[in-house]
């Protein structure tokens, strides 16, 4: 078996949310979460679930911006929202599907490049492709375990 970048970088795409055998799947923590849950601030302080998933977001969309030559346009007041006082079941849903499918284009953004792309060397402006995607998986997996620490803190089991 070959493995090329593209490869291996969309095979960790597909661990972190879809699931292995190590760790419980993004999207199966997402929608373990109702939107009481979401919106609720642990008691300990930090971030809402809504919170994360919405910085997750940002963060996809602007790393899909970068990847595809465009300038970075990083604005961290917009890369945390303010987590509303009341949220539906539908609106949650919702964050949960756009959130999917911003990181489903990130990932076809991202294999789409070819594997010699991403051995291209970065130049002093921006990281090379695949240094930018591996900043990206590993950041999504560090929220990822936030939000499964958040569910434990609001009481709920954990997912495995």
């Amino acid at each position: 078996m070959i493995f090329t970048p593209g490869a291996l970088l969309a095979k960790q795409f597909d661990m972190i949310f879809l699931g292995n055998h190590w760790y419980a799947p993004l999207q199966d923590l997402l929608a373990a979460v109702s939107a009481e849950e979401a919106i609720r601030r642990p008691s300990q302080g930090g971030h809402t679930i809504y919170e994360l998933l919405h910085h997750l977001m940002y963060s996809a969309e602007e790393a899909t911006r970068r990847l595809r030559g465009l300038p970075e346009q990083w604005d961290e007041s917009r890369s945390w929202v303010e987590t509303p006082a009341s949220l539906t079941a539908e609106a949650w849903s919702e964050s949960i599907e756009r959130y999917a499918e911003v990181r489903r284009t990130f990932r076809e953004t991202a294999v789409s490049l070819g594997d010699e792309a991403f051995l291209l060397g970065a130049n002093p402006e921006r990281p090379a492709p695949y240094d930018l995607v591996q900043n990206l998986l590993h950041h999504e997996a560090f929220h990822a375990g936030q939000i499964a620490y958040v569910r434990r803190l609001h009481g709920r089991e954990p997912i495995l």
